[in-house]
């Protein structure tokens, strides 16, 4: 730019989520590395508010002491976040175990749910918020690669097409456009590439997720009337669990068509994972999620 230039920040501080409006106030580091930004519900929209207006105060409102270290281009929550936590929906831990992700939903004020972050010398002792974000269905699915040391963490809105993928830790997130909405999704690598599988009721579709732009195959029926839970090993081989409705698990040698087992000896939805250690055979564990299951 020949002058002065502005660019919208790509995940900004957090405020103003229950009112519309919001104030803030932005200082920079002595080095200029970081910039630190406190948001609040503050009326200072006219002369005559001033300077009783700081004194107003909005609940729940997801403001927050912010920090940025790319230059304002993304914020993370640190502290004096004002939300709620009204249950912890979903955590997903890296391969290394050295970074933990938590997704939280809140019910109350601006109803916005997050997901934070835990990292380095004080993991699970010390977190950041790393999205805020409105969750239509109020479950939030947390998922990384089972295989390796993939560090990229995925998100999705359960029951929306809302999927999402970071490979910064959190920092950044891209919309995946699964085109359907997504009832669970695994995550795998399989010859160092990541796959992203989505199960949609009773139908699954996969994507190559290396790629920014993931291209998704076509819908493959399960042949479960609805799906409840899928899972990736990164041999190819795929089971989904069915739900309530049709508690059996679906196994596919390689993503493509479906055969069931019989019906499984539990209620509820069904939570299956494979065992792909074997060069030969596939071992499967299943259990349902009914409170009377054994």
């Amino acid at each position: 730019c020949p002058t002065t230039c502005w660019y919208q920040t790509e995940k900004p501080p957090t405020g103003a989520g229950v009112s519309g409006y919001g104030m803030a106030i932005i200082m920079w580091s002595p080095d200029g590395s970081r910039a630190y930004c406190g948001t609040g519900s503050a009326l200072l929209n006219v002369p005559a508010s001033w300077p009783l207006g700081y004194l107003n105060s909005v609940q729940q409102d997801e403001s927050a002491f912010s920090l940025s270290e790319d230059n304002g281009r993304t914020w993370n929550q640190l502290s004096l976040i004002d939300t709620d936590i009204s249950l912890l929906s979903d955590v997903v831990v890296a391969a290394d175990s050295g970074t933990i992700y938590l997704a939280s939903i809140n019910n109350l004020g601006a109803g916005l749910d997050s997901i934070w972050r835990s990292g380095g010398a004080a993991t699970g002792r010390s977190w950041e918020r790393v999205l805020c974000l409105p969750s239509a269905s109020d479950d939030i699915i947390l998922r990384m690669s089972n295989y390796g040391n993939d560090e990229a963490v995925f998100m999705a809105s359960r029951g929306t097409a809302d999927l999402r993928q970071s490979q910064d830790s959190g920092q950044t997130w891209k919309e995946q456009l699964p085109g359907m909405n997504v009832t669970d999704f695994s995550v795998t690598t399989i010859n160092n590439t990541r796959y992203l599988y989505t199960l949609s009721g009773s139908h699954m579709r996969r994507a190559n997720a290396s790629s920014p732009a993931p291209q998704w195959s076509q819908q493959v029926a399960t042949t479960l009337s609805a799906g409840h839970t899928i899972f990736a090993a990164p041999n190819g081989v795929v089971v989904v669990g069915g739900d309530s409705a049709d508690n059996r698990v679906a196994i596919s040698p390689g993503g493509g068509p479906f055969t069931a087992t019989a019906a499984f000896p539990s209620t509820g939805g069904i939570h299956a994972i494979v065992d792909y250690r074997f060069s030969d055979a596939a071992l499967i564990y299943a259990a349902g999620d009914a409170a009377d299951s054994d």
